[in-house]
């Protein structure tokens, strides 16, 4: 597989994880009733609590993808 293909792979995934996970977020965040609205507490205690921090490891996890995508094509661009 070409290098160029894993990078945009890696890519895409990474920006699919990290906005899967606010998506995810904000959908929980509509279920929760707070008397004056859910503001930052509540989506903070969501995105790093809620169901053992799942929405909070799906961003470290695209953020990982994004950066190795980033290494990747420097390795790539290097070795030309």
């Amino acid at each position: 597989m070409k290098k160029k293909y894993i990078v945009m792979a890696l890519l895409a995934l990474g920006i699919i994880l990290v906005c899967l996970s606010f998506v995810l977020t904000f959908n929980a965040m509509s279920n929760v009733h707070v008397i004056g609205g859910a503001g930052w507490d509540t989506f903070s205690f969501i995105f790093f609590h809620k169901n053992g921090g799942i929405y909070s490891t799906l961003t470290y996890l695209g953020v990982i993808s994004i950066i190795s995508s980033i290494v990747v094509g420097l390795i790539k661009k290097k070795n030309k």
